[in-house]
């Protein structure tokens, strides 16, 4: 999901009426130049004695909707947050490049927004003002929001290994969501080496968050703070089989 830009979405990316080439059947009309031969309807050719052809509606562009965890924060430099909105704004801005719509939460003084659409400008500018602590963990913060995420939606979840996204807690939000037909990718970010000064997870738990959101559906992607952030969003998701 990461290494391209997420091709569907509810309100995210259901196709409008709009003339175009999408899949949903809308009526005939007839031939116009330019028109594909293999969209001819042979019946109603047949009864009006000219080409009669069928209209689609025009899809609309994905919407992606990132989430970042503002829980807390860590390390010197670049942070575990900074990581965090490495990861979503790369991702956004390849999208945004690419025709897609971007729409971007995250907790703040114990509450969160529903995802707000943003252009280029203002998702580099919410990204920049984000900090941390945002007051709510980010399972709760997902729950609260899942209602504006329709399938087929496509969401990242970027957030570090705190003991709150512990297996329990998060991969049962995500999960509810992947079974809703959402394309949910997660990156998660090793904090083990960042002195935090909040409960983090150990390599064996933290695995274990791996392993239990790949047996989701969800698409995870490692994030060591030692590598290049680039090289880590490359590889190919975590998964169970």
């Amino acid at each position: 999901m990461l290494d391209a830009a997420p091709s569907s979405g509810g309100e995210e990316t259901e196709a409008r009426a709009g003339r175009g080439h999408g899949q949903d059947f809308l009526g005939v009309r007839e031939y116009q130049r330019g028109d594909s031969l293999r969209h001819v309807h042979w019946p109603s050719t047949a009864r009006h004695g000219s080409l009669i052809v069928r209209e689609f509606e025009q899809e609309r562009p994905a919407r992606l909707v990132g989430v970042i965890d503002t829980w807390a924060d860590a390390g010197e430099g670049e942070t575990a947050l900074d990581l965090c909105c490495s990861v979503v704004g790369s991702v956004a801005l390849h999208g945004l490049r690419s025709g897609h719509r971007v729409a971007l939460a995250a907790a703040r003084d114990g509450e969160i927004a529903p995802p707000v659409e943003m252009d280029r400008k203002a998702a580099l500018t919410w990204l920049a003002e984000l900090r941390a602590p945002g007051g709510l963990a980010l399972a709760v913060a997902v729950e609260r929001i899942a209602s504006e995420i329709r399938a087929p939606a496509c969401l990242l979840v970027a957030f570090p290994a705190w003991r709150p996204n512990a297996v329990r807690g998060l991969v049962q939000t995500v999960a509810a969501l992947a079974a809703r037909g959402i394309n949910v990718a997660a990156a998660v970010v090793d904090v083990s080496r960042l002195h935090a000064a909040v409960p983090v997870l150990g390599e064996r738990d933290r695995e274990q968050l791996v392993h239990e959101l790949a047996a989701a559906g969800v698409d995870v992607y490692p994030i060591d703070p030692e590598e290049d952030l680039a090289a880590c969003l490359a590889r190919s998701p975590s998964s169970v089989g």
